[in-house]
């Protein structure tokens, strides 16, 4: 069967199960005239229409052009792993992997989306629906497809792909083998390659297991290469890992490189990250992001894998307890919600901005009229009195613009756990996800994210949310699979760092640069944020030791601005 000639095909992306697509095909009597992906793509679209999305492991964002039915069919995979952004207007439609190269043809669309740029300032939030930060160019969501008909000028935005209930399985132990088996099959699936393959380690649970796992699958017989961010000076130490990521370089003989970031590194090269990533972005982490791709690439490391996604499905956020909480208060889990609390007490420290104390208060608050359960609760003295905010002072703090803006409201559900993964999924893991593909492929890598096999993400999805929080651990599921493939002191350790940058060390050691790169943002945003109030923010920061999460933002927001010439 020939299709070669009535398709065209713009594709972005690595579809791994291809190899037994093809057969599949080769049996239904398709011909082929390759031996890539990107053939197989085409005639799966052929043979099956939209439905072959559904048969895609992997990542991707494509175009097929269909010279027959005069049709241009578009779709991103399921969790949003690959971009693919368009421009719309009465007789242009434009579609690109970046922004800037729809600027490149449409430098009128460089216009400000006020609502996107009030949700970054005011929420930290940079992903989570289908606009972006300019105000004419949207995107096709995680799991969405398009069709644009030419005839007719007609373009349909679908949604192809939804996490959903399937086989509920309460077993924890069976819970245990199947989380093991489909983590190491998308590991193993995700390790056809013909180059080099190399790993980002943090020291963490999650990329910690993507290495000890290839080791575990190829016995210590397939040389691997570590990539991970440290910091060496004193003041920093808080912030570095390299007592976890060298107990893995032990266990697993992988090659480890390491790179130690600065600040002078990270403005010297923050115009050229911002203008890969197209928009704005929160924190100094994405920089050390960029530099350990940077790293790669200097040893020729064209494959990396990466441990993104396992946090959103695996409650790995502090955030996930106040769900967590009122999930276990639905189904009377009285003990569970102990162990959970004594453990984000553990965690966080007595006093904290949020604490045990006030975030189960919320939930009894959120879930029950009458005290009945609040007095159990009070008799196993799980919560007492709300703990008083060290840094409040009793002083009003001077926020440098009003936090009642923006369109982000309510958007993540904590009433009900499922809802919260899914949210998180749509909003926070679309983030890390853009980070992760500009700073990637600006460095000419493709990163493969093992833990949004959809195979993998179904199965945890399926589990209840007391295999994921149990016995005050989170990510109880995975520990208990990886028991004897990770390092014990990496698979029990309670400490969370993420990927994270001493930003508050170097902004108080760098105050006066900080504040001067503060008033050139300011000047650029002067229709945006009021600079008194901005600086205010900045010396009260500086002066009562509160964490600063809004200066870098406004220093970003205003070289964006600046870099790609945005109109209001």
């Amino acid at each position: 069967m020939h299709f070669q000639g009535r398709y065209s095909i713009v594709y972005n992306g690595e579809v791994y199960n291809y190899i037994e697509l093809r057969s599949e095909l080769l049996k239904q009597g398709y011909n082929f005239f390759s031996e890539t992906d990107t053939e197989v793509i085409m005639a799966a679209y052929d043979c099956w229409g939209e439905d072959c999305l559904n048969k895609f492991n992997g990542m991707w964002a494509f175009a097929i052009y269909d010279d027959v039915k005069k049709i241009l069919f578009c779709a991103r995979d399921r969790f949003g792993i690959k971009p693919f952004y368009y421009f719309l207007n009465n007789d242009k439609f434009l579609f690109a992997s970046e922004i800037k190269q729809i600027l490149k043809v449409m430098p009128v669309a460089a216009k400000m989306n006020e609502d996107r740029v009030w949700d970054f300032l005011c929420n930290g939030i940079t992903e989570w629906s289908d606009t972006t930060f300019f105000k004419d160019i949207k995107q096709l969501s995680a799991g969405t497809c398009g069709i644009f008909a030419l005839e007719k000028n007609n373009w349909q935005v679908k949604k192809w792909y939804n996490i959903e209930k399937h086989h509920i399985l309460n077993n924890y132990k069976k819970n245990v083998k199947v989380f093991k088996k489909t983590f190491l099959d998308s590991l193993y699936l995700r390790l056809r390659a013909d180059v080099p393959i190399g790993a980002c380690l943090s020291g963490g649970l999650d990329s910690s297991s993507i290495v000890c796992g290839i080791s575990e699958l190829f016995n210590n017989s397939v040389e691997i290469h570590t990539i991970s961010s440290c910091f060496d000076k004193e003041e920093e130490k808080k912030y570095d890992e390299q007592e976890y990521i060298d107990e893995v370089i032990k266990l697993t003989n992988a090659v480890s490189h390491k790179i130690y970031v600065n600040i002078e590194d990270i403005f010297a090269k923050l115009d050229k990250i911002i203008w890969h990533m197209d928009e704005p972005f929160t924190t100094t982490s994405i920089c050390a992001q960029w530099e350990v791709f940077e790293e790669a690439q200097r040893n020729n490391l064209t494959v990396m894998l990466d441990g993104q996604g396992a946090d959103e499905q695996l409650a790995g956020y502090t955030g996930f307890y106040l769900p967590t909480f009122i999930e276990f208060l639905k189904k009377r889990k009285v003990i569970e919600l102990y162990k959970a609390i004594k453990n984000f007490d553990k965690k966080r420290g007595k006093v904290e901005d949020i604490c045990a104390n006030s975030i189960l208060e919320d939930a009894l608050k959120n879930l029950f009229s009458n005290r009945k359960w609040w007095k159990i609760l009070s008799k196993l003295k799980v919560y007492g009195k709300k703990k008083e905010n060290k840094n409040d002072c009793g002083k009003k703090i001077p926020y440098p613009y009003p936090l009642n803006k923006g369109t982000i409201k309510g958007i993540y559900n904590i009433n009900d756990f499922d809802q919260f993964t899914k949210d998180m999924i749509q909003v926070n893991l679309q983030a890390l996800l853009h980070f992760e593909d500009r700073n990637s492929m600006a460095h000419s890598i493709e990163t493969r994210v093992p833990f949004l096999d959809y195979r993998l993400v179904e199965a945890i999805y399926d589990m209840p949310a007391e295999h994921k929080i149990r016995n005050g651990y989170t990510k109880a599921v995975m520990r208990s699979a990886m028991k004897g493939i990770l390092p014990e002191k990496i698979r029990l350790r309670m400490s969370k760092l993420g990927f994270a940058t001493p930003e508050e060390v170097w902004i108080h050691a760098h105050q006066e640069y900080f504040r001067n790169e503060l008033l050139k943002a300011c000047k650029i945003l002067d229709q945006i944020v009021e600079e008194k109030k901005v600086l205010e923010w900045f010396d009260y920061c500086i002066k009562n030791n509160v964490k600063d999460y809004f200066s870098f933002r406004i220093i970003c927001l205003g070289r964006w601005v600046k870099i790609f010439n945005v109109k209001r």
